[in-house]
């Protein structure tokens, strides 16, 4: 194992968000002697039989630099050290000092390592008997043991199998002494809460000028004449976080008209282009190239008929017909603006023959919109 520098603080705001609300912070009960100080241990879980990682942290008032010393953490009986599945060894433990990884070897250690050594209630750091680890006085020694915070475990420490109150010792030839106290629950979910949720569906459509900078209800083609095509076109604006997807339909009350004469222009053929000099109405559907603001995948698909632009808009509300679909989350920011993307432009498109009436033409297009399954 290679020696490697630990942003320590990071790494305990991490283990603690991430264990249950049973994290123990106990203070050091100190023998007269004792030269422990700043103690407390953390278990990921204190229900009983319960696999679990531990965090102990602990200032030492003497070096522990001399060669066999040794520093022991002694659990009550009850606790099982050797672990789940296969016994614990030094590959299941870090040993940081200050912010400084020690080496931990299971035989014969080399200069500046530590031999490890697990039973089923203890876990014993020794020095080198030729050159030891230089652990000064005053060093903060954080042991970190299991799966959950350890960096090479495999294999987990287990609770008592009974509630009550459990001792953790530290002592050793180094000179530290103290006894830290952890409780453990009666059941096993004691030590737990669950917090549920639930997120409501929502759909939002609005109609947007060209450019995504206001709501519109008016699209204005102009004076037409028989030498050019005129268009206008406003923005479809869809949000949902359903990721079933949605479909947006359309219908139109009559064709584009003059409703006191009953005279129209007519609708494109179904399949054709609006061209200059040809009376005819119709629409093009220009869907997002993006899924919104976060940029969740969405797949835009004009229906048919809609998907051979130029297409006439259906009369009626029995012919209320689809004219694009998606198959997920489209998020988009409404009180945004400038979304030209995430939006669906729709361009009308109307030419007029040397035989269309003069005088005002309108016709109200009605959009729906609603998710799919």
């Amino acid at each position: 194992m290679n020696k490697k520098i630990k942003k320590k603080v990071a790494g305990m705001m991490i283990f603690v968000m991430m264990f249950s609300l049973g994290v123990v912070s106990v203070p050091m009960e100190e023998a007269e002697a004792a030269v422990v100080t700043a103690a407390q241990i953390q278990l990921s879980r204190i229900g009983p039989s319960e696999d679990h990682s531990q965090i102990l942290t602990f200032t030492i008032g003497d070096a522990f630099d001399a060669v066999d010393e040794t520093m022991i953490i002694t659990y009550e009986s009850d606790f099982d050290m050797d672990g789940t599945g296969s016994d614990l060894d030094f590959s299941d433990i870090d040993f940081i000092d200050d912010v400084t990884d020690i080496t931990l070897v299971g035989a014969a250690p080399d200069e500046g390592e530590l031999l490890v050594a697990v039973t089923a209630s203890t876990i014993t750091f020794t020095q080198d008997d030729v050159t030891a680890a230089n652990i000064a006085s005053g060093s903060v020694i954080t042991i970190e043991i299991g799966t959950g915070v350890a960096a090479a475990a495999d294999k987990q420490p287990v609770t008592p199998t009974a509630g009550g109150t459990y001792s953790v010792a530290v002592s050793g030839t180094f000179g530290g002494t103290g006894t830290l106290y952890v409780p453990i629950t009666t059941a096993a979910d004691d030590d737990q809460v669950t917090v549920s949720a639930d997120v409501s569906a929502l759909m939002t459509f609005a109609i947007r000028d060209n450019g995504d900078a206001a709501d519109t209800n008016a699209c204005a083609i102009g004076t037409i004449s028989t030498s050019a095509v005129s268009t206008c076109d406003y923005r479809l604006k869809v949000g949902t976080n359903t990721t079933t997807g949605f479909q947006v339909g359309l219908w139109a009350d009559d064709q584009l008209n003059q409703a006191t004469i009953t005279i129209d222009i007519d609708d494109i053929g179904e399949g054709n282009t609006v061209a200059a000099g040809v009376e005819g109405h119709g629409i093009t559907v220009a869907p997002p190239t993006s899924a919104g603001t976060s940029g969740t995948a969405t797949t835009w698909v004009e229906q048919d008929p809609f998907d051979d632009d130029d297409t006439p808009i259906p009369v009626a509300e029995a012919n209320m017909d689809v004219i694009f679909a998606s198959n997920g989350t489209q998020d988009v920011d409404m009180g945004g603006t400038g979304n030209t993307t995430g939006t669906t432009l729709i361009t009308h498109r109307a030419a007029i023959s040397t035989a269309t009436q003069p005088g005002s033409y309108d016709q109200i297009v009605t959009y729906s919109v609603s998710s799919v399954l």
